[in-house]
């Protein structure tokens, strides 16, 4: 062979074998192991803490022998079972948190995850082969609920969230849940940065796996019982940047940040956006009752908003009737959407009086009974912003509602908006909404439409919403990545006139009128 073909020919290097006995092998086979066993122990404190324990009275009872041993892994056992009854009595949330959800999550951790990791990274194709072993991203702590897992995850370098997420559907499969959502990790913030309302940073590496075991939301979610005050100032104890709404698949209230934020909720016919309507509706009430908050609505249905009338300050309806029927049918309609618009209008010259009186005072509105929060409810939507045939007044009512979206905010005029169509032809202030909501929706278009363009990758199904699951949404707030699944209670009818019978503004309040 010549010197030029030898220069060509690809070199192999093997490495040189080192003759090692085989008891040293065994020896080192259980020292590795028992290491691992060690430290299983020492990190998980479902076994360490029992393991403790038992040194603990192995020692008391050499120490001080076999009575002082009884007695005292008596009363250990007992103060400490009682001590954790009353716990999850008086703070499930904080039992869950701190007991239930970490020793949970560490036995999850152990029996699945760790048990299924490989077989489901190489699965899913999101381990990589380097030599002779495959190298996996690191499975991290897990914190588990009654109804989820979240499973902490190093990623590998070079891998992105669109990367795992694509990979969703085998993870379940793999893990035998229901589905997986993956979401961001935020770092923790110093207090002065959370007092200023600065937003988290993302963990660059790391990401989280929410994982459902059970649906709860499947079987309809319990009504939110709010405390019901008789004294007319107890009110005030409605948190308006907090309302409870509904349930998430963690079985924890959704808590909306009304205040200081227009919201939008968008979904099919039958999806149930009524309930949202009303769930809103319930928290506001007794802060409705006590004047510090005063509901305008626009129903062009009639059909919705009606049902809880006494509760608003001013409820402007209207039927827009078909002109191919009726002759005076054109007339009837303009009269109706001149209506409407003079109402957005009257509105708008209120925003505007606050936002002069605020000026070099206050940036963001405080609601009192003498200048309360004002809730602009508009059912159908679309109904104001696209299906209006007259120009003219199609323009009026853009440019007034516009306005209000635009200063709203700050002086306290929030606009919640509901319609069935997405898109921006029906909506074209759509992105003026710092909160959307995406019910069962037709297509995925539609849900890339109001949620986002990546949040489908980020688990937000909202076109795959179960018809027999009315009330379920995605929730998605302006400044977080991922949407919030929750479904809202379902409230009668008749539930509704009760209701707004019970938190009807109270006439005795001087403030109301005023203000009339």
């Amino acid at each position: 062979m010549s010197r030029a073909a030898r220069k060509d020919e690809a070199v192999q290097f093997r490495k040189k074998s080192l003759a090692v006995g085989i008891g040293l092998q065994i020896t080192g086979w259980l020292l590795k192991r028992l290491g691992r066993l060690i430290w299983l122990l020492c990190s998980t404190p479902i076994f360490a803490t029992p393991l403790l324990v038992f040194v603990g009275l192995v020692l008391v009872g050499h120490t001080w022998g076999a009575t002082a041993l009884v007695i005292t892994g008596t009363l250990l056992i007992t103060g400490t079972t009682a001590g954790m009854v009353v716990w999850q009595r008086r703070s499930p949330e904080t039992f869950t948190r701190w007991v239930s959800g970490p020793a949970r999550g560490q036995w999850r951790r152990l029996a699945v995850y760790r048990r299924w990791w490989p077989a489901a990274m190489a699965e899913a194709k999101l381990s990589r082969s380097s030599a002779d072993r495959d190298v996996l991203a690191r499975l991290g702590r897990v914190h588990s609920t009654r109804n989820t897992d979240r499973v902490r995850v190093k990623v590998l370098r070079g891998q992105k969230m669109s990367d795992w997420a694509t990979e969703a559907t085998r993870l379940a499969q793999a893990f035998d849940v229901e589905h997986v959502r993956i979401v961001t990790v935020w770092k923790r913030q110093p207090k002065r940065k959370r007092e200023a309302g600065k937003l988290p940073d993302r963990e660059r590496q790391l990401i989280d796996l929410i994982a459902l075991r059970r649906d709860p939301l499947r079987e309809g979610v319990a009504s939110i019982d709010h405390p019901i005050e008789d004294q007319l100032d107890l009110a005030d104890t409605v948190d308006l940047a907090r309302l409870p709404i509904g349930w998430t698949e963690d079985h924890t209230l959704y808590r909306l940040p009304l205040l200081g934020n227009h919201t939008l909720n968008v979904g099919c016919t039958g999806a149930g956006k009524g309930s949202f309507i009303w769930n809103v509706g319930k928290a506001l009430g007794p802060a409705v009752r006590s004047g510090r908050v005063r509901l305008l609505g626009i129903d062009p249905k009639l059909i919705e908003l009606p049902f809880g009338e006494d509760m608003f300050h001013e409820l402007i309806t209207g039927d827009v009737v078909d002109e191919t029927e009726e002759p005076d049918a054109a007339k009837a309609n303009e009269a109706v959407l001149i209506n409407f618009a003079e109402a957005l209008e009257r509105w708008a010259r209120l925003m505007s009086d606050r936002l002069k009186q605020m000026k070099g005072k206050s940036r963001l509105h405080i609601p009192t009974p003498a200048e309360p929060l004002y809730v602009i409810f508009i059912d159908e939507m679309a109904a104001l912003t696209c299906y209006i045939t007259d120009r003219k007044i199609k323009d009026r009512i853009a440019s007034v509602l516009a306005r209000i979206l635009t200063q709203g905010r700050a002086p306290g005029f929030i606009v919640i908006g509901c319609t069935q169509d997405p898109r921006k032809e029906a909506v074209p202030q759509r992105g003026l909404f710092t909160i959307r909501l995406g019910m069962r929706l037709n297509e995925a278009a539609d849900t890339e439409m109001i949620l986002g363009k990546d949040s489908i990758e980020r688990g937000a199904l909202c076109h795959e919403i179960d018809r027999n699951m009315p009330g379920t949404a995605y929730a998605l707030v302006d400044g977080t990545p991922e949407a919030v699944r929750l479904r809202f209670p379902w409230i009668s009818d008749d539930d509704i006139r009760e209701m707004a019978q019970f938190y009807r503004p109270n006439p005795a309040n001087p403030y109301l009128e005023l203000a009339a």
